[in-house]
C-alpha cells in the first residue's frame, strides 16, 4: 500500500487571505441596507392618452420647467438655468423673464410655486422660500435664516400655501455630497414636511420621517395635505392639526412628483413610472448589496443616473377622483417630451401643460 505524506488539514498559507475576506464581511454586512417591499402599482386606466408623434402637442420652448402655476392670466414656470418666465397659454409666446437670485446671489433651481393673494410663492431646493410681486423677489426664509439653521439645512421641494401657513417639503437634509438619485434610491425615511407662520416668523416640524417627499396639495375639504412620497412609491395624508400620517394612495403609476387639485380629483406628475413589480425601482429595493454600492459613494452617481435613461419605461401623469382611484392618465410611451418624467400637470381651458425638469419644452395637450 502507498501511504499519502501529504496534509489533509488547512494550508496555513491561506489564513491571511481568508481572514481579509471575513474581516470585510464583519465590517461591510452591518452597514448593508436591508430588502425593501414596495406596493404593487396601479394600472393604466381605459382612459389613457397614448402620446404619438400624430397628436396635436404643442410645445414651449422652456429650459426645466419643474412647477407650473397659472397667475392672473399667465403661466408662470422656473428653469434650470435660474430663471422665472412666463408665457400666454393661448399664444405660448414668452411675456417675461426675470433671473431669479437667492439671498447669496446664486442662481435659483425653483420647484415649486403657488399663486395666493395676487402674488407667487415659491421654493428654492437650497432652502429658499420667497414671493414674487411681478417686479421683485421677497426673501422669507433662505439658509442662513435663523429658524432655517435651527431645524437644519435641507432639499426644498414643493410647497402650499394656506392662509397665513405655507406648508414646504423637505426631501432630505444637506449633510453629505450624494446626489439625489442616491438619496432616493437608498430609501431613507429622513424627509419632513415643514411648516412656515406668515405672522410670526416661526418654522417648524410638522411631520417627518419620509421617504422623499415631494409634491404636496391641500385635500379636498382642507383638512389634510397630500404628500407624495417619492421613494416609496405612494402618498400619504397629514393631518394639518396634528400631524398624524396615513396612508392616501399606495396605487401610484410611479414616484410621485407633483400633486394639483382638480374640481373633482387631483393630478399628478410622475417622476419615475412604474407599471410592474419587476421594475428597476423593485431590483435595487430588494438588492441590499448592488444598491448599497449605488448609493454609498458619489462616484457611482453617474452609474445610478444612466439606469432610468435606459430602463426607464416612458413618462406618465395621471388623474384620480377624490378617494385615489385612477381615472385618466396621458403616456408618453414613445417619449416625445425626451425624458422620462413629467413632473407637474397645470390644466388651464382646454389644455393640459405638462411640466418636466430635465426636457427643453413643456407640452400643451388638448385635454
Amino acid at each position: 500500500a502507498v501511504v499519502s505524506t501529504q496534509s489533509t488539514g488547512t494550508d496555513m498559507s491561506k489564513l491571511p487571505a481568508l481572514l481579509a475576506v471575513l474581516l470585510a464581511i464583519f465590517l461591510t454586512v452591518p452597514f448593508l441596507p436591508l430588502p425593501v417591499l414596495l406596493p404593487s402599482p396601479g394600472a393604466l386606466p381605459l382612459d389613457t392618452l397614448t402620446l404619438t408623434p400624430d397628436h396635436l402637442v404643442d410645445t414651449v420652448p422652456v429650459l426645466g420647467g419643474e412647477s407650473l402655476v397659472y397667475h392672473q392670466g399667465e403661466i408662470i414656470t422656473g428653469t434650470l438655468d435660474g430663471y422665472l418666465m412666463a408665457f400666454d397659454p393661448d399664444t405660448l409666446e414668452m411675456r417675461w423673464r426675470r433671473e431669479c437670485r437667492s439671498a447669496d446671489g446664486a442662481p435659483c433651481r425653483v420647484l415649486g410655486l403657488r399663486s395666493a393673494a395676487g402674488l407667487v410663492y415659491g421654493v428654492e431646493e437650497k432652502g429658499g422660500l420667497f414671493r414674487f410681486t411681478g417686479r421683485e423677489f421677497e426673501w422669507l426664509l433662505d439658509p442662513s435664516s435663523p429658524q432655517v439653521r435651527d431645524i437644519g439645512p435641507g432639499f426644498w421641494n414643493d410647497l402650499v400655501v394656506h392662509g397665513d401657513m405655507i406648508y414646504i417639503s423637505d426631501s432630505f437634509p444637506r449633510n453629505s455630497t450624494h446626489s439625489m438619485l442616491q438619496r432616493f434610491y437608498s430609501f431613507r425615511s429622513e424627509g419632513r414636511l415643514l411648516s412656515f407662520n406668515l405672522v410670526s416668523g416661526r418654522l417648524s416640524i410638522l411631520a417627518d420621517g419620509l421617504r422623499i417627499p415631494n409634491g404636496l396639495e391641500l385635500e379636498h375639504g382642507n383638512q389634510g395635505l397630500l404628500v407624495a412620497e417619492g421613494s416609496a412609491f405612494r402618498v400619504v395624508r397629514v393631518d394639518l392639526s396634528t400631524g398624524a400620517v396615513r396612508v392616501w394612495s399606495d396605487r401610484t403609476l410611479g414616484a410621485v412628483d407633483n400633486i394639483r387639485r382638480f374640481h373633482d380629483g387631483y393630478w399628478f406628475g410622475v417622476s419615475a413610472s412604474r407599471f410592474t413589480s419587476s421594475s428597476y425601482h423593485d431590483v435595487l429595493a430588494r438588492s441590499p448589496t448592488l444598491r448599497y454600492l449605488l448609493t454609498s459613494h458619489p462616484l457611482t452617481a453617474p452609474i445610478l443616473k444612466l439606469i432610468p435613461r435606459f430602463l426607464g419605461q416612458g413618462a406618465v401623469a395621471y388623474r384620480t377622483d377624490l378617494t385615489g382611484k385612477i381615472v385618466r392618465a396621458v403616456f408618453d410611451k414613445n417619449k416625445i417630451s425626451g425624458t422620462v418624467t413629467f413632473s407637474e400637470v397645470c390644466v388651464v381651458g382646454d389644455f393640459l401643460f405638462v411640466g418636466n425638469p430635465f426636457s427643453n419644452k413643456i407640452l400643451r395637450i388638448p385635454k
